[in-house]
């Protein structure tokens, strides 16, 4: 009985951890995704600064 308990609470552990990673590891994937969105959308705005300064209007 004891032995069957103690296994249970190790496998509960097991998979506490496991779903703490998969958390962690989504949240660094959604950080990487958003910081690539961000540069994204600079490198859009200093695209067009970039074309307006060329045809002149600075």
């Amino acid at each position: 009985m004891q032995v069957t308990v103690l296994i249970q609470m190790i496998n509960n552990e097991k998979i506490r951890k496991f779903r703490k990673g998969i958390m962690i590891a989504f949240a660094v994937i959604a950080l990487i995704v958003g910081i690539m969105l961000i540069l994204n959308s600079f490198n859009d705005v200093f695209g067009r600064l970039r074309k307006l300064a060329s045809t002149g209007y600075f």
